[in-house]
């Protein structure tokens, strides 16, 4: 018998609960990474990071850094540059956005799972 995720709250059962927060905390790596490889790719300015070397750092092979960034991971970083009326984003401006997005959506993903409005208490992040 399986279990459908559960809509708020938990599994009742301590291993399915914690399979499901290391999902989460895998789906939020993956996340990070796809972010990371579209704006050492696409926003850095005059040279975009060498494939070999993104592949190095994440693992991946040189096709899986390639392929790693949705277009929408891509817009939500191209139309928060284009709305500070900027060409490019410093690696440090770029972490500092991306920390603070990770941890909205980290905050939603616990409220969401506790019947918790987060817009009562959370920010907007650009993307």
């Amino acid at each position: 018998m399986t279990s459908s995720p559960p809509e708020h709250g938990s599994y009742n059962d301590p291993i399915l609960d914690r399979l499901h927060e290391a999902a989460q905390r895998i789906k939020r790596a993956h996340e990070e990474i796809r972010l990371l490889v579209a704006y050492a790719r696409h926003f850095t300015g005059y040279r975009p990071y060498r494939l070999s070397d993104l592949a190095t750092a994440t693992g991946y092979s040189i096709s899986g850094v390639r392929t790693a960034p949705t277009h929408r991971d891509r817009n939500r970083i191209s139309e928060h540059v284009i709305g500070m009326g900027l060409e490019c984003l410093s690696p440090e401006e770029f972490l500092m956005l991306l920390d603070q997005y990770l941890l909205i959506e980290e905050a939603r993903d616990y409220t969401s799972e506790r019947d918790v409005d987060p817009e009562q208490w959370v920010e907007e992040v650009p993307f």
